[in-house]
C-alpha cells in the first residue's frame, strides 16, 4: 500500500495554495497538475516547493517525468504514459507559457489525446486567456454553443503547411479555453479531417458540439460535385460517424445544395437520421432563403452555414432575415477572409505552393492591391482598440445578430488565443460605417469559378 501523493498549486496573485487532487497509486494516475509553482506534499506536513522562476518548459517536463518515474505502475501503464508525454511536448510548452504569465492551470493525462485541462481554476487565468466565452443558441431550443467555434478545415491540409502536432495542440487548447463547437466535413481532405478531429477530441466528446457536412465531392477533372440524394445522405452519415468514432453527430449539414434533387427529399433523409438518433440537428450550408423555407416545412433546420465576413455580405440579401424569422442559427465561416483580413498575407504570391487560396480571385495581384485598402482600415480600427485585425474582423461578425456564431479556421495556438480575444472588442457606429463604405468596393469573387457555380443563390 503506497502513501497517496497530494499535489498543490500556488497562485502568486492571491498568495494562496489550493489542493488539486490525490493520486491513487493503485491505478493509472488520473491527472498530473502543473501550476505556476508546484508544491508536492508526501505524507503529512512535508512540503517541498519550487520557485516560480523555474517553471519553464524543460523544467515542467522534467518535473512531470520525475513524478511519473517515482510512482508504481504496470509496464503497460508506463508505456501508455510514455506515449502521452512524448506526444504532449507542445501541450506542455503551452501550459508553461501560461504559467510564466501568472496563470493557474491544471492538466490531465489521457491515453488518447495527451494533456487537457479538466479541473477548474479557470477563474484565475490571466487576461491573455478567455475563461468564459459568451454563448448563443442553436435553433429554437435550449442548446447553445460558444459564440466563437472552431473551423477545422485547414487543420491537416488545404491551407498553408501541415503540422499535425501543432494542429492537435491547438484543438486541445481550444477545449481548455471553453470552445465547444467544432466544424468539419466529409470532403475535407477526403475524410482525413473528420478522423483527425474525432481522434483528438474523443476524450471530451460528451461536452462538445460536433458538426460535419455531407454531399460535396470532386469530379474526375477536379470540379465540384454535389450529391444530396437520400441514399447518399444516409451512407455519408454512417461513414462520418465511423471516421469520427462517435455514435451521433450534433449537427449534420448538407454541404451544398443539389439542384437536381428537390430539397424536400434531402430534408426528409435528414429527418430520418434525426429519428434514428444518428444526428441531433440538421443544417444547410450555402443555401438561399427560399431553400431554407422549403426545408423548414419538412423538419426544423437548426443552422445555416455560409461565408460571412466584412467583405462577404451575401447572407444580408435575405438569408439572415430568414434565419431570424425561423429561429435558425447562422454559422459564419471564413470570418477572416481566409486570413487576408487579418493581414496574414498580402496576395496569392506569398502563399506556399499547393495552398488552395492561390486560386481565389480576391487574392490575385491586382484584386489584392485594391482590397488592401479595406485591410488597412481594419488595422487602423484594431489600433484604436489595442486589438488585432483578426479580432476586429471577428467582432464585426458577432455584432451582426445575437443568433450569429462564427467558426474561424485555426491551425496554431497563437491564432486561437488571438481569435478568442475578439469577444472583448466592441466596435463603434463610426467604425462600422467606415468598414461598410470600403467593403462595398471589394474586388473579386469570394470563390474560384467552380465553387461559385454550385452556390444556391
Amino acid at each position: 500500500m503506497h502513501t497517496p501523493t497530494k499535489f498543490f498549486g500556488y497562485n502568486p496573485t492571491t498568495r494562496s495554495i489550493r489542493s488539486l487532487l490525490i493520486c491513487d497509486h493503485s491505478r493509472l494516475v488520473d491527472s498530473l497538475p502543473m501550476w505556476c509553482a508546484m508544491v508536492e506534499a508526501r505524507g503529512e506536513n512535508t512540503v517541498r516547493s519550487e520557485p516560480r522562476s523555474r517553471c519553464s518548459f524543460s523544467w515542467a517536463f522534467s518535473r512531470l517525468s520525475r513524478i511519473w518515474s517515482s510512482l508504481i505502475f504496470s509496464e503497460g501503464a508506463r508505456r501508455r504514459l510514455r506515449r502521452v508525454f512524448e506526444r504532449s511536448l507542445l501541450r506542455i510548452a503551452e501550459v508553461g507559457e501560461r504559467l510564466r504569465r501568472g496563470g493557474v492551470v491544471s492538466v490531465a493525462v489521457d491515453d488518447h489525446a495527451g494533456l487537457s485541462s479538466v479541473y477548474g481554476a479557470h477563474d484565475t487565468f490571466s487576461a491573455h486567456m478567455i475563461s468564459s466565452l459568451p454563448r448563443r443558441p442553436v435553433g429554437p431550443g435550449n442548446t447553445s454553443v460558444a459564440a466563437i467555434g472552431f473551423g477545422c478545415m485547414g487543420l491537416v491540409g488545404w491551407y498553408g503547411t501541415r503540422n499535425d502536432d501543432e494542429a492537435r495542440a491547438t484543438l486541445l487548447a481550444a477545449v481548455d479555453a471553453g470552445v465547444d463547437h467544432y466544424d468539419t466535413a466529409a470532403s475535407y481532405q477526403v475524410g482525413a479531417n473528420e478522423k483527425f478531429v474525432g481522434e483528438t477530441l474523443a476524450p471530451f466528446r460528451q461536452r462538445l458540439f460536433i458538426a460535419t457536412k455531407c454531399g460535396l465531392g470532386r469530379t474526375a477533372d477536379g470540379g465540384a460535385a454535389v450529391d444530396n440524394r437520400p441514399e447518399t445522405i444516409r451512407a455519408s452519415c454512417d461513414a462520418s460517424l465511423a471516421r469520427l468514432g462517435m455514435d451521433h453527430i450534433d449537427l449534420f449539414y448538407l454541404h451544398r445544395m443539389d439542384k437536381t434533387v428537390p430539397i424536400e427529399e434531402s430534408a426528409g433523409a435528414l429527418a430520418e437520421l434525426v429519428r434514428a438518433g444518428k444526428i441531433r440537428f440538421a443544417g444547410l450550408s450555402e443555401c438561399s432563403a427560399q431553400t431554407l423555407r422549403r426545408a423548414c416545412k419538412v423538419l426544423p433546420i437548426a443552422a445555416v452555414q455560409s461565408e460571412y465576413s466584412i467583405w462577404s455580405r451575401d447572407p444580408e440579401e435575405g438569408v439572415l432575415a430568414a434565419c431570424k424569422e425561423l429561429s435558425v442559427t447562422f454559422v459564419a465561416y471564413s470570418p477572416l477572409g481566409r486570413g487576408f483580413l487579418a493581414g496574414n498575407f498580402h496576395n496569392a504570391g506569398e502563399l506556399p505552393e499547393g495552398d488552395a487560396r492561390r486560386s481565389h480571385p480576391r487574392f490575385q495581384q491586382q484584386a489584392a492591391a485594391s482590397n488592401a485598402r479595406l485591410v488597412a482600415e481594419i488595422a487602423a480600427i484594431a489600433g484604436a482598440h489595442a486589438a488585432t485585425p483578426a479580432q476586429v474582423a471577428i467582432a464585426w461578425v458577432l455584432s451582426r445578430s445575437p443568433h450569429v456564431v462564427t467558426i474561424p479556421g485555426m491551425k496554431t495556438r497563437a491564432h486561437l488565443a488571438d481569435n478568442l480575444a475578439a469577444v472583448q472588442v466592441e466596435l463603434t457606429a463610426a467604425q462600422l460605417a467606415g468598414i461598410d463604405g470600403l467593403a462595398a468596393q471589394v474586388t473579386g469573387e469570394r470563390h474560384p469559378p467552380a465553387m461559385m457555380q454550385i452556390l444556391d443563390r
